[in-house]
């Protein structure tokens, strides 16, 4: 390879990671400012899964054909901005509707660890979706509006469906074990966090195996629709599955009761791994 042009493709990545960098800064500042975050040790883990969350939504902007830097930068810009509303906008829907008793991240502040695990799962699952949808549709070659109203109601359509599969969930679990896991989570208990954790991750990946740039946003409701149908039919199939076969001196109730959550991180990592696999399969 050419010396000068590996040193010039090292100078453009250097540019747009350090771009990357001052985005992240800029949009941590205005998150603390909105939610109100006190204390370096929760600034530390909020800035962390900000980080995350923003790395995995963003990404795909950074990849694939460039249209120049001053123009790439326009739209990495733009879009990351976006994203990081979308982000917000996410949070306050979950903190509203599935968390409407507290405030996520005061209870995150008074050391809720179980909150603080489905917060950083939300915020990864939507970081999914928002990748997803950015990298299936995002082009410079049509009319900006246009996309950006489709990224805005598939995301609104999204964050629906990841709350509905929640409180669905959560009424199938009091329905057949008598455990509500949402007053779990409120109790700080870890492993009612881990199990909506892997749920978060389950339902982001086969939703965002639903996008696809040659479906118009109505056909892409309706795909996502059915996907959502099976990724909740699929979760709960998987767990009760691992929960006769691979744990059978125990179960979900106890687990979940009892708060033991090295065997809730067994059953949920077995859950994420099957799904995963099944993501690249359909995608």
């Amino acid at each position: 390879m050419d010396i000068y042009k590996l040193i010039s493709e090292l100078v453009m990545n250097s540019v747009y990671l350090g771009n990357f960098l001052l985005f992240v800064l800029i949009s941590f500042h205005i998150f603390k400012r909105l939610v109100k975050l006190e204390g370096e040790k929760e600034e530390n883990l909020v800035s962390g899964v900000l980080i995350l969350s923003l790395s995995i939504a963003v990404s795909s902007l950074y990849s694939g054909e460039s249209y120049g830097l001053v123009k790439d930068l326009l739209y990495i810009w733009f879009y990351s901005a976006l994203s990081f509303i979308l982000l917000i906008v996410g949070h306050l829907i979950t903190d509203f509707i599935i968390f409407h008793k507290v405030k996520n991240i005061e209870e995150i502040q008074k050391g809720n660890f179980a909150i603080l695990i489905v917060e950083v799962a939300h915020f990864i699952a939507i970081g999914i979706v928002i990748n997803s949808l950015m990298n299936n549709y995002f082009s410079p070659d049509i009319n900006q509006l246009k996309l950006l109203l489709s990224i805005v109601v598939i995301f609104l359509f999204i964050q629906f469906l990841l709350v509905l599969s929640i409180l669905i969930y959560k009424e199938i679990l009091i329905l057949l074990k008598k455990i509500n896991i949402i007053e779990l989570v409120y109790k700080n208990n870890v492993s009612a966090g881990i199990f909506l954790f892997s749920n978060y991750i389950v339902i982001s990946f086969l939703l965002a195996s639903a996008f696809s740039p040659e479906k118009d946003i109505i056909t892409t409701i309706i795909y996502s629709f059915i996907y959502f149908i099976f990724s909740t039919f699929i979760i709960i199939l998987f767990k009760f599955v691992v929960d006769f076969i691979l744990i059978p001196d125990d179960n979900l109730e106890n687990i979940i009761k009892d708060d033991k959550y090295m065997k809730a991180i067994f059953i949920e990592l077995i859950t994420i791994s099957m799904i995963f696999i099944y993501h690249f399969l359909s995608s």
